[in-house]
């Protein structure tokens, strides 16, 4: 079966499209959008979904934009002849119609059984996604397992492989009884999962040896517990004499314990009440020795403020005698500043007259330079305007009016001569008779040229003469009257009558453009718009110089003066009035200075005196308060013996603590109560576990444990051997039947060879030919498809990354596609809907390789792809789509 094209009327984006194939290899370029999917959809469609329907399907071919019904039509070849499908998809009222090369056409439901007949599909409950599957590879869906389209198309794939050797493998009738049998004997010995069931022989022996086992260990157990007894009382009594001996001697530890903690308060309380007198002492003593330190403290204070007394009043008439000199040299300066200052007023006035009198000179010579600007300015306005009147007067010419000129007289030369191509010339070299050409008559040596066709008589002859060979002269002669008639008709919307003249006016009018441009080039330079503002400016600012003037000469100052030399008696006045005025900063800084250094030492002589008198005063109401320097002698020795004897006391009373060491109390006390609780905790158990051993060997004694034991152990002997046996002969069945299934896998293998050898035989073109491919058929299902390599081993399809698992699949495809061809005339088309998009641009080459050798053998290929340029090695008929949507 092999498509020959598709066409599309209103099916979704394409109002009308078709697209012709190459038997061996198209490729259907274009970018997203373009509808490359939409266009192999629609041949889906038309070849397995019925044309009469409103299911979803049929909703989604719908045209937003286009007007009408979708329309689809496939022209394919099967079975040797070639056929015509058109399907109309209008729901309830859809048409399908097959038609045969030969002639022979079906219509409806007779054209559908039809071509489901020669498209091989049954076509019940299969979805329509799925039809084709193995051959048509949706956008997206490249990646995917390709086993589930193996086993989609498992019955017929079968066959065909059966054709090529596997008929020679399959099992004898036999043999498959045998393998029947001993299947039979693994499901009653076995379950699902391997484990023996509980009904079979195996199973009710592997349970007798289990309750055996059982048995035996609870009889040992028994009998362990009843030696384990007497052995747990024996013990509980030793350690119950243990423990009475301990707690003994721990009595006595008990007894010190609380002696010494006794000991250990009483020497604390007498230690905290001598603590209590001894701190009494040392606060005593320290507040006589302050008493006595702050007295000898205020008197040296005292003495060293009365020393400093004279050198500050010293001082103090030395900064008057200064203050005094700074304010009078202050005032001698202050007189000397405002003299400057009056000479310097009568210098600015002065020179301020001299400046009005420049500015209203320059005022002047500004109005005249505007004036000469203006008069430039309005003869170059007046040659603009005399440019644009001779402009006007020329005809309205440019170059694109020329160009356009131009061209029409070329087409009408053009015409002219293949006028002149076409036409005859007749020249009458002899003829004893007139010669007669339409109306006009020839004599010996005359000529006419005809253009179009005419009678000519010789005699009683009469010929008819077509120039140019018919209706081509015509077409000449109406072509050069068009041309001429386009020609002239422009010349006269122009106004004009040769092209000569339209030149003639084009240079024209580009010389006075020039000459325009020129004129308003100069025009900006002399920025005449803003002319007339500067000139009312100009004439605004002299009548105010004129006034400023008339002003300062009101004022009393001379009628002319010298700018510069005003300017330079300006400069040496203010120079001399700020020197003054700096001069005059320096001494008030001065004085402030003198000031603040005389208030200073006053204040510092007020405070010196202020702190005499409180240094007198306290130390006056200290020795009232502490006694003389005798009474306050005797006190400071009674306080010093009574800090020493209370800190003798304390040393003795805690070096008799320290030999009780009372740090360690505490951690002994612990350890004994923890001590003596483990004793009687161990006592306490000893107790427990002896009443319990004792209450077991009170128990019933009327049976031997030791002879129940040995009665188990060998009924245990017998169920083990019983077992064994029973295990020999499920593991002689089980080994018989994987031998049986190891062979039939064997037999599969040979089966699915010629598949996995033709999809290595693709794989080798993209990975290299130490590839190979492995599938099996188990179950009548196709699994376990895996690639190995001499160097990497063996990995499954789902551990290939994305681009991989692609290309695996693609050669998977091409080879099923290639076997399952065999039932369809040896080709069957291969659709690849952008079915490479992971995979890199060195695979993409190789993919080229492996997607010719599929053509080669036989194999129709589709190829659909947003990248085409990525394809040119294939050597494909290539059809480009670009995306439209109106």
């Amino acid at each position: 079966m092999r498509l020959h094209s598709i066409t599309v009327r209103n099916y979704r984006r394409h109002k009308e499209l078709r697209v012709d194939l190459d038997p061996a290899r198209t490729l259907i370029g274009g970018p997203n959008e373009s509808g490359k999917s939409t266009l192999v959809e629609a041949a889906h469609r038309a070849l397995f979904l019925k044309a009469k329907g409103n299911s979803k399907e049929h909703r989604e071919m719908l045209s937003l934009t286009h007007g009408g019904k979708p329309e689809v039509e496939v022209e394919f070849e099967a079975g040797g002849s070639r056929y015509t499908l058109s399907k109309s998809f209008k729901g309830t009222s859809g048409i399908t119609r097959l038609m045969q090369a030969s002639g022979k056409t079906w219509q409806g439901d007779e054209a559908e059984e039809q071509l489901s007949a020669l498209l091989k599909t049954s076509g019940t409950g299969r979805k329509l996604a799925e039809q084709w599957n193995h051959l048509w590879v949706w956008q997206g869906s490249s990646s995917g397992d390709p086993l589930a389209q193996a086993n989609a198309e498992r019955e017929t794939l079968v066959q065909r492989l059966q054709s090529h050797g596997g008929a020679a493998v399959i099992q004898s009738a036999l043999d498959t009884r045998v393998a029947e049998h001993f299947a039979n004997l693994i499901k009653e010995l076995f379950q699902n999962a391997g484990e023996p069931r509980k009904n079979s022989e195996y199973g009710q022996a592997l349970q007798a040896e289990s309750e055996a086992m059982e048995a035996e260990a609870q009889a040992r157990s028994i009998l362990q517990n009843l030696q384990h007894a007497i052995a747990q009382y024996e013990r509980a009594s030793t350690q119950i004499a243990e423990a009475d001996n301990a707690l003994k001697h721990q009595e006595a530890e008990r007894v010190a314990l609380d002696q010494r903690s006794a000991e250990i308060t009483r020497l604390r309380l007498l230690e905290q009440d001598q603590l209590r007198t001894a701190n009494e002492a040392i606060r005593l003593h320290e507040s006589r020795l302050n008493a006595e330190q702050k007295v000898s403290e205020l008197r040296r204070t005292l003495a060293s403020q009365r020393a400093s007394l004279a050198p500050q009043n010293e001082k103090l008439g030395t900064l008057k005698q200064a203050s005094l000199s700074a304010r009078l040299a202050l005032d001698e300066t202050e007189d000397t500043l405002r003299r400057a200052e009056q000479t310097l007023q009568e210098a600015r006035a002065q020179h301020d007259l001299a400046q009005a009198q420049a500015s209203l000179q320059e005022k002047n010579r500004l109005q005249d330079r505007l004036k000469a600007r203006a008069k430039q300015i309005q003869d170059l306005l007046e040659q603009r305007t005399s440019i644009e009147q001779q402009a006007e007067r020329l005809p309205k010419v440019d170059a694109a009016a020329l160009r356009q000129l131009q061209g029409l007289e070329r087409a009408h030369d053009k015409a002219q001569a293949v006028l002149a191509s076409v036409a005859t010339e007749i020249e009458v070299l002899s003829s004893p008779h007139p010669v007669q050409a339409g109306k006009e008559t020839l004599i010996n040596g005359q000529r006419l040229t005809l253009t179009e066709e005419t009678e000519l008589a010789v005699g009683e002859t009469r010929l008819r003469i077509r120039p140019g060979g018919g209706t081509s002269l015509a077409e000449a002669r109406q072509q050069e009257q068009e041309t001429l008639h386009q020609l002239r008709e422009a010349l006269a919307k122009l106004g004009i009558k040769t092209l000569a003249e339209a030149s003639a006016a084009q240079a024209g009018r580009e010389h006075l453009q020039t000459e325009w441009k020129t004129v308003t080039a100069e025009l900006k330079g002399l920025d005449y718009e803003k002319l007339a503002a500067e000139l009312t400016a100009a004439e605004r600012e002299l009548t105010a110089a004129k006034a400023e003037v008339e002003r300062r000469h009101a004022t009393g100052s001379p009628a002319s003066l010298d700018l510069a030399a005003t300017k330079r008696t300006l400069a040496e006045t203010e120079t001399h009035q700020q020197t003054c005025r700096k001069q005059l900063e320096a001494q008030q800084s001065g004085l402030k200075k003198a000031d603040a250094a005389l208030s200073l030492q006053g204040e510092s002589m007020r405070a010196l005196e202020t702190e005499i008198t409180q240094v007198e005063t306290r130390l006056s109401m200290l020795i009232e308060h502490e006694g003389d320097d005798h009474t306050r002698a005797q006190a400071l020795a009674q306080a010093q013996i009574l800090k020493t004897t209370a800190e003798a006391q304390i040393t003795d009373t805690r070096q008799a603590l320290a030999q009780h060491q009372p740090e360690h109390l505490e951690a002994d006390q612990a350890r004994f109560e923890r001590a003596w609780k483990l004793q009687s905790d161990k006592k306490m158990q000893a107790h427990e576990m002896r009443i319990s051993a004792a209450a077991l060997l009170r128990s019933d004694g009327s049976s031997d444990p030791a002879a129940a034991l040995a009665l188990a152990e060998a009924r245990l002997q017998i169920a083990r051997a019983h077992r064994e046996a029973a295990e020999r002969h499920a593991r002689a069945v089980k080994h018989i039947h994987d031998l049986l299934l190891e062979e039939q896998q064997t037999l599969a293998d040979q089966f699915t060879r010629p598949l996995a050898e033709r999809v290595t035989g693709y794989l080798q073109r993209l990975f290299g030919t130490d590839v190979q491919v492995n599938v099996t058929l188990q179950e009548n299902q196709f699994q376990g498809l895996t690639l190995s390599r001499a160097s990497q081993g063996a990995f499954s399809f789902d551990s290939l990354s994305e681009g991989a698992r692609e290309q695996v699949a693609a050669a998977f495809r091409l080879a099923l596609a290639e076997i399952l061809a065999e039932s369809h005339g040896g080709c069957l088309p291969v659709v690849f809907d952008d079915a490479f998009a992971h995979s890199d641009p060195e695979r993409v080459q190789n993919l080229q390789r492996m997607l010719d050798l599929a053509a080669t053998r036989g194999l129709q290929i589709i190829l659909l792809t947003c990248t085409p340029a990525d394809y040119a090695q294939m050597g494909a008929h290539e059809v480009r789509l670009v995306p439209s949507f109106s």
